[in-house]
């Protein structure tokens, strides 16, 4: 599966909008929408996010190997 799919399978995994996603990235709704499409490339401050605040494995976003998320996944505080 490709990132930005991937990006989009947490987004939906975490039921929010682009714009709510986005506004955690700090980036447009319109910029979320290009990276969910491949149109955009993943940068350090997305990743980080992910990887952070969402809890994503990033052996799976770049490797598929692995589950999506690690321990406490649901966790997500605003």
């Amino acid at each position: 599966m490709q990132i930005g799919k991937k990006i989009k399978y947490v987004r939906k995994h975490y039921k929010l909008s682009q714009e709510e996603f986005a506004a955690y990235f700090g980036i447009s709704q319109r910029s979320l929408s290009a990276l969910e499409i491949g149109e955009r490339r993943i940068d350090f401050n997305v990743l980080n996010t992910l990887v952070q605040k969402f809890q994503v494995n990033p052996m799976w976003l770049f490797f598929d190997e692995e589950e999506p998320f690690v321990e406490n996944a649901e966790c997500l505080e605003r």
